[in-house]
């Protein structure tokens, strides 16, 4: 029958056809990538992972040999709270713990004290959020815009820093620059009460011994 057909308008099909394939291709093309664009996604956020060290430490000695960082600072701004799924104490092993809230924190590194690497200038220390919880204020003591520490921190996977031992690994610097602990009958930390920074920098750079209480 094709070949009965006048030459013009067998040209027409074979035009009319070419053009309906271009058109198939094209919308196949258009759709495999809608396909591989879903595919290759990326996935959606979820709750960030943080090391938290709930460990009391029963030596100053293990308190400095648990930390990446020791360093006088100041704390600079805070964000707000969200749900991040701790790991105790680095070894990650067994079912995580539920997640909880924590806040990170804006921190300008002063002084170095005793440190494994030479962190950046400012760094984000993200510590447990006493919102909500009564039972977390109690054992908490917050960070607070424009005051001065001395901090003992661990770098967590992610790149933030978080507090050894929670509250054990964190010192307060009052105005008279004397070291206050937010643990008050902490063994460990206790010695170092009302003792000048400079006072201790011997004692956190050298052999780690415990100090007799001032």
């Amino acid at each position: 029958m094709w070949r009965f057909l006048p030459r013009s308008r067998r040209v027409r099909f074979a035009i009319g056809g070419l053009v309906v394939l271009a058109a198939a291709v094209t919308g196949a093309s258009l759709i495999m990538m809608r396909s591989n664009t879903h595919t290759l996604a990326p996935p959606a956020p979820t709750v960030s992972a943080q090391r938290i060290d709930y460990t009391l430490k029963s030596s100053l000695l293990a308190l400095v040999q648990s930390a990446d960082l020791i360093c006088a600072c100041t704390v600079l701004s805070e964000s707000p709270p969200y749900l991040a799924t701790p790991r105790v104490d680095g070894s990650g092993a067994g079912p995580a713990p539920a997640s909880r809230a924590v806040q990170d924190f804006s921190v300008r590194v002063d002084r170095v004290v005793r440190g494994t690497s030479e962190p950046a200038q400012t760094i984000t220390v993200t510590q447990a959020s006493n919102q909500g919880s009564a039972a977390a204020a109690a054992e908490n003591t917050p960070l607070v815009a424009g005051s001065h520490y001395l901090l003992f921190l661990r770098r967590a996977a992610n790149g933030k820093y978080g507090l050894v031992s929670g509250p054990q690994g964190l010192l307060l610097l009052n105005a008279q620059n004397r070291l206050q602990p937010a643990l008050a009958d902490d063994p460990v930390t206790g010695p170092l009460r009302n003792r000048k920074l400079d006072q201790v920098l011997g004692l956190l750079r050298g052999p780690v011994t415990t100090p007799a209480a001032h």
